[in-house]
């Protein structure tokens, strides 16, 4: 699969330079993985193609903060992050591997910018083994490693709970 895109290279990994319109393929794989997520009851009283165009519509919203610039000049000057571009604050389609995306934002805690972390907001892939775990790891932590981010924080639709992962950054904060 090819996502119709511009890219640019960090290293070894790929990342998009957003357009107006995620490619048909990236959109349903991201739509996918979020049907996974939805709780059974969800299910059982929302028609399932109605459901699928709401998360359709949900993942292209998200899509839209790779490249709004607006958003991201508030988000920059209301941080007030030294070394920090306004362009930094965009959401960030990344792929991790080949054919395996996932969609990051930059977060704070409670609102402290001495507390980023980094919300894995989609993806089109399970995230089910410590090696993909890792891979997510080595890849949003190189991306986004001007905030010092604490950790990452992805929704595991098997436990149903939030979890995070602490980076190398975490040592000494709570």
């Amino acid at each position: 699969m090819e996502h119709r895109s511009n890219f640019y290279r960090q290293g070894k990994y790929r990342i998009s330079i957003a357009c107006a319109h995620m490619s048909k393929d990236l959109l349903e794989l991201f739509t996918a993985d979020e049907l996974t997520q939805v709780p059974p009851y969800v299910h059982m009283v929302t028609d399932r193609q109605k459901l699928r165009e709401q998360l359709s519509e949900y993942v292209q919203a998200n899509y839209k903060l790779t490249s709004k610039a607006e958003f991201t000049e508030d988000a920059w000057r209301w941080c007030a992050i030294p070394g920090t571009r306004p362009q930094d604050f965009l959401y960030r389609l990344l792929e991790v591997v080949p054919d395996r995306w996932i969609m990051a934002s930059i977060r704070f805690r409670r609102h402290n910018v001495r507390k980023p972390f980094v919300e894995i907001v989609h993806k089109t892939f399970p995230i089910l083994q410590r090696s993909d775990l890792v891979r997510v790891y080595d890849r949003v932590f190189d991306s986004y490693k001007v905030f010092k981010p604490i950790n990452i924080r992805l929704y595991d639709p098997g436990s149903g709970l939030l979890s995070t992962v602490r980076s190398k950054y975490a040592a000494g904060l709570t």
